[in-house]
């Protein structure tokens, strides 16, 4: 992880305060990334720090660690002062190009607010609540980014929530049968991890099957194929990293996982860049137009050497060169992404940690899987809907034993994003069935504001 950390001598310098009642006033972080904790914190408090070091790169702005007290966001923060006064929005002024990091430390009755580059200030009487000031950002944003049409999902159905990445394609079959008996109307079915022989060796394992058979069916029946790709991280364990080290970033880390370290590929150089174009272009042949980006986060990294506008720049162009051999009529959703770097690019985003059968994420931490973690994410970030994509809430599971399970379908029916039912259809009762039909329904483009719950 020392190569990671090492960037987090980044300096920060005052750039204006705000008055507040400090016992009524509230500050909003937006997060660096999907997985990244989101939300609304009463200005006395502390907002979620990783429970341990690795999840620093894997779940938080990897170069810079939040101070010990206070609040860190990225690209936005809000503050609402509790005393009658406006809403005070600081946000970053060329968000195209560079995302600063925002503190706001509690001192008296004043919140100082620094940051590692030059912001904007902006007060909104209209804005109510903070998610009403993330809107009219969001809009302001939107536009910097020239976002276009923001397309319609339909739901669909995800392997990883049951069978994680133990996946075959009988499994596959097998639900795309049980789909239509128990008329489940998923027009997309999504292979995730697990179909793979390596991560960064995109091809089918042998484990897994007949992938080209799979498609075959699928298609037949009449879905669309969706397959999951983490393109800018390389397996320990993989061909690509033994035989194309120079391929990757040397002493760069994204985390560890899959049983080892996790590789970074240097999206700088134009053979990677066209490695992963064929690959996409590959699967595209195939009769797959649906690609779940995960681990996304790898690609901001700041290598050694290298600028955070220059990595923004590489990042966006990567995905760019992706979304370009996809093909116009592919779906992209990101995941695990970089949120501001990702806009308008992606189709859909998640925006949360994984959900989970289980209700607490590892720890507390509210930057790792588990349902509360998950609800909190979806909730904080309804603002950024149909503004800058089609948000993932992550998937719709409420088979019997997921904990607080009506809880957690309530939430993703109230997200208006993307429906993706991730149980296996045999496996769910008269209760998670009946939920399951009625919420499978295609994602409303129409922006949604409502106030995130206090955590």
């Amino acid at each position: 992880m020392a190569a990671n950390m090492a960037q987090a001598s980044m300096s920060f310098s005052h750039v204006g305060e705000v008055l507040i009642d400090p016992t009524r006033a509230t500050v909003f972080e937006l997060g660096w990334q999907s997985w990244s904790p989101a939300g609304s914190y009463a200005a006395l408090a502390t907002s979620a720090r990783p429970r341990r070091q690795i999840w620093q790169v894997m779940s938080f702005r990897p170069e810079v660690a939040a101070p010990a007290e206070g609040f860190q966001s990225e690209g936005v923060i809000s503050i609402d002062p509790g005393n009658g006064d406006p809403m005070t929005l600081f946000a970053g002024i060329d968000i195209t190009k560079s995302v600063p990091t925002i503190r706001a430390v509690l001192q008296g009755d004043r919140l100082i607010v620094s940051s590692t580059e030059q912001i904007s200030m902006f007060q909104w009487p209209t804005a109510a609540a903070h998610d009403e000031a993330i809107a009219i950002w969001a809009d302001m944003v939107a536009a910097e980014f020239m976002v276009g049409s923001i397309p319609e999902l339909a739901p669909g159905w995800c392997s990883w929530y049951y069978y994680w990445n133990q996946i075959t394609d009988r499994d596959i079959i097998r639900a795309s049968e049980g789909l239509a008996t128990r008329e489940i109307p998923a027009a997309v079915i999504q292979i995730d991890d697990g179909w793979q022989v390596a991560i960064g060796d995109w091809t089918p394992s042998k484990r897994f099957g007949d992938f080209d058979r799979m498609v075959q069916i699928l298609l037949q029946e009449g879905r669309r194929v969706g397959i999951w790709l983490a393109p800018f991280i390389v397996g320990h364990d993989s061909e690509l990293g033994r035989r194309r080290s120079d391929w990757c970033v040397p002493n760069l880390s994204a985390g560890f996982n899959w049983g080892g370290e996790i590789g970074v590929l240097d999206i700088a150089q134009p053979r990677v860049i066209k490695y992963l174009a064929e690959t996409v272009e590959r699967l595209r042949s195939k009769g797959v137009d649906y690609f779940k980006l995960d681990y996304l986060y790898a690609g901001a990294l700041i290598p050694q050497g290298r600028s955070h506008q220059e990595t923004v720049a590489n990042y966006r162009s990567a995905l760019s060169a992706i979304r370009e051999a996809a093909g116009p009529d592919a779906t992209i959703v990101g995941c695990g992404a970089p949120l501001i770097p990702s806009i308008g690019l992606v189709d859909a985003m998640r925006i949360s940690p994984d959900t989970s059968p289980g209700w607490e994420p590892p720890l507390g931490d509210l930057g790792q899987p588990g349902g509360r973690a998950a609800a909190l994410g979806i909730r904080a970030r309804r603002a950024l809907h149909g503004r800058f994509w089609i948000n993932d809430p992550d998937c719709l599971i409420v088979r019997p034993e997921v904990e607080r399970r009506a809880e957690l379908a309530a939430t993703i029916a109230a997200s208006g994003g993307l429906v993706c039912s991730s149980d296996p259809p045999d496996r769910l009762d008269s209760w998670g069935l009946e939920t399951t039909r009625r919420l499978m329904v295609p994602s409303s483009r129409r922006p949604i504001v409502a106030t995130p719950p206090l955590l």
